[in-house]
């Protein structure tokens, strides 16, 4: 199942983007693949048309512009910088998958419950698997839905003084509220 990169990920990625700014490379190279601009950089190609050139799909038809963009000193450091950077990402990714594997192999017993789960119109499998990971599987721990939702702190607090209402979140389970907050409003979101 595809996912978005993990901000780990991310930060390597600007940090590449920047390193090709500093060497008079534009950012539009996102647009016509970080991997092909990239490749040709750091593999010694610096002619401005031939990078243009690498452009895909509507993008040819800004070849000018992106001949104009492309053209800057790009040095032997920035191209170890972006090789870096590059294998950083590959190894981040590499480690994400890893343990992707060995979430999988941990859910395997939970393996209905995390079907029942995704059957929540927003539940995805990775939220399925938090909420399991977080809550468990038995539920006669808890008396009613609402303690359910009050022990996840999903449940506002009110508190009052002098007529002024002060309401608060628990600060408990930083894990499962988020995936909460992000998928209750997701019913809602449906082309239906």
């Amino acid at each position: 199942m595809p996912r978005k990169p993990a901000p780990e990920i991310l930060i390597p990625l600007s940090r590449r983007s920047r390193v090709d700014e500093t060497g008079g490379a534009s950012p539009a190279d996102v647009v016509w693949g970080l991997a092909r601009s990239s490749a040709a950089l750091i593999n010694g190609e610096r002619a401005p048309t031939v990078l243009a050139d690498l452009a895909r799909g509507r993008m040819r038809n800004k070849i000018p512009d992106l001949t104009l963009a492309c053209a800057g000193r790009f040095s032997a450091q920035h191209a170890l910088m972006c090789t870096l950077h590059l294998e950083h990402i590959d190894h981040l990714a590499d480690m994400i998958a890893r343990l992707d594997s060995r979430i999988d192999e941990a859910c395997l017993p939970f393996a209905r419950q995390i079907e029942l789960l995704t059957t929540i119109p927003g539940i995805s499998e990775r939220a399925a698997q938090v909420v399991i990971s977080e809550i468990g599987v038995d539920m006669d721990r808890f008396p009613s839905a609402a303690h359910l939702a009050s022990w996840a702190g999903l449940c506002p607090g009110n508190n009052e003084s002098a007529g002024n209402h002060h309401p608060q979140l628990r600060r408990l389970l930083s894990h499962i509220r988020p995936i909460f907050g992000e998928n209750y409003g997701a019913p809602g979101r449906g082309g239906s």
